[in-house]
Order: C-alpha cells, then structure tokens, then sequence
C-alpha cells in the first residue's frame, strides 16, 4: 500500500468493537443495516465539539460538527470510538474535542433533515441520508431509549449502594 493510500484513511482497518465489526461486515454484505442500527443503538457515539462539554452544559451552547453530502444534506459526524477521532481532528480547526454521547440520544435529537455519517475518512465507516434515518427510526420506534438493555451491574457491588427509606 502506498504512503498516498495511506495518508488518505486507507490504512488497513482493525475492528476494534462490536459495532465496527458490524459496519465492516456490511460492507462485505454479510449484515444488513437494521443489524448495523441495532448494534448503533447500544454503543456510543464520539461527536467532535467546537468545545469541551461541561457538567450542566446545554447542547444548544455547543456545536457538533455537521458535514454536507453531494446533494446537499446535512450529516451529523460521529466515531465509533475516540482514537477514530485523531486524525480527522487535526484536519478540522476548532472542531477538537471528542465527546462521547449514546447514540439514541444523538438520533432521538438528530432533526428530520440530517443524514448521519460514522467514521468519516476511514475504511470501515458509513453513511445514511435523512430519509434513511427516518425510516430506521420507524423500523425501531421513537422509545428506543426505553428498548436499550440496562447495563449489567458489576458483580462486586452487590448490595453496596446505599438504600434510602
């Protein structure tokens, strides 16, 4: 492989989750994007910020960098993991700061008119218009934040937390 290859994201791509896994094994038609959404809706999210998100921030005072596909659309910008965010945040002036989000708080603020893009540069990434979005957010319903799995909890706590009465 060439340094010009390389230097353009084509290095070789090492899965490094579950949700890349996915992505790369959709690529080579082995999974469907309902699948690839399913995974999405578990993991999290890495947006580049203009800022440092602080405790008590409101979203509205920070912005997400947002790309614009060929026909004009807007893409929100999200990583599969933080490390994915190096390279393309050098490339990108004052959109520095990686910001780890669940992903059905992005899509359940994501507007009707915005595409979505992961890994934006990179081998293993991919990318929905608006109206895929949308149809994904039919398929899986709007509660999906209620349909996420509560994280197990580590075996050593048990019956550590304080109860209140």
């Amino acid at each position: 492989m060439s340094e010009q290859e390389k230097a353009a994201g084509q290095e070789d791509f090492e899965a490094r989750n579950e949700l890349e896994f996915l992505i790369q094994a959709g690529r080579d038609g082995k999974v469907s994007l309902g699948t690839i959404f399913q995974c999405l809706l578990r993991s999290p999210l890495y947006m580049v910020m203009n800022q440092p998100v602080q405790p008590g921030d409101r979203l509205n005072d920070v912005q997400g960098l947002m790309v614009t596909d060929k026909e004009g659309g807007q893409l929100l910008t999200v990583f599969t993991a933080e490390e994915r965010t190096e390279d393309f945040c050098r490339k990108q002036e004052g959109f520095e700061h990686p910001t780890r989000f669940p992903a059905p708080i992005l899509l359940d603020n994501m507007r009707d008119d915005m595409g979505l893009v992961i890994n934006p540069g990179l081998t293993v990434g991919i990318q929905v218009t608006a109206k895929g979005v949308r149809s994904l957010k039919r398929e899986f319903g709007q509660g999906w934040l209620q349909n996420i799995p509560a994280p197990e909890a580590d075996e050593g706590q048990g019956g550590s937390e304080p109860q209140s009465h």
